[in-house]
């Protein structure tokens, strides 16, 4: 039902309707309440890992939860972006026009101690999403943000 309101609340104002990833994450949640201030509708997608704090992270959901209105939806999904079938129920449903895609796996650090996790999270997962936004409707833009710090050129690391 909420993915039916939030496609039927963009379509009655002709707005977008974004599918964000990591949407309780720091940037994340920060992306969605600067959506949802635009007016934008908003289905966040997170997996609530415990790599940071879930209570922080539940905590930014229930803030995120608050801001939810009528015009503007704001809803936040506990699932896996590696989830194809949940990924084009939500693409579907939810007649997504736009992905912004922020879910990853942090810290370099982390890829060194658990590589086929950090493959998983940062590889599998976004082709996975790739996939189920080319089976959906291939002309929704993907936003991507990079999965870790990007130093550029640099000689001492």
């Amino acid at each position: 039902r909420k993915l039916q309101a939030t496609a039927a609340a963009a379509a009655a104002k002709g707005g977008r309707v974004v599918l964000l990833t990591g949407a309780a994450g720091f940037v994340g949640f920060h992306t969605a309440l600067q959506l949802h201030a635009s007016g934008e509708c908003v289905l966040g997608l997170d997996n609530f890992n415990a790599y940071y704090p879930v209570s922080l992270k539940r905590a930014r959901a229930a803030v995120l939860a608050k801001a939810h209105s009528g015009t503007a939806p704001l809803h936040v999904f506990e699932g896996d972006v590696c989830d194809e079938k949940l990924l084009k129920l939500l693409l579907r449903e939810g007649r997504v026009t736009n992905v912004i895609h922020l879910a990853a796996q942090a810290g370099v650090r982390y890829s060194l101690k658990k590589p086929l996790a950090y493959v998983k999270a940062n590889i599998k997962c976004f082709v996975t999403l790739l996939e189920a936004v080319n089976s959906v409707n291939r002309s929704i833009p993907i936003t991507y943000a990079s999965s870790s710090s990007v130093y550029g050129i640099n000689k001492k690391i």
